[in-house]
């Protein structure tokens, strides 16, 4: 009896698009200075400093 090779399945991997980013034309001054600042440091305490939100 002769044994046959069996194929092993390899799990498929969907690709997600990467996250679009909004242009500019959305967003006001405030929240472009939020967005850049916490981009540059992820730390919302400090980009909200910045954007000089309250």
């Amino acid at each position: 009896m002769e044994r046959t090779k069996t194929k092993k399945s390899v799990p498929v991997i969907e690709e997600k698009p990467e996250p679009e980013i909004p242009g500019e034309e959305g967003l006001t001054t405030k929240q472009q200075i939020f967005v850049m600042e916490y981009l540059r440091n992820f730390n919302a305490t400090r980009a909200a400093k910045a954007a000089e939100y309250s």
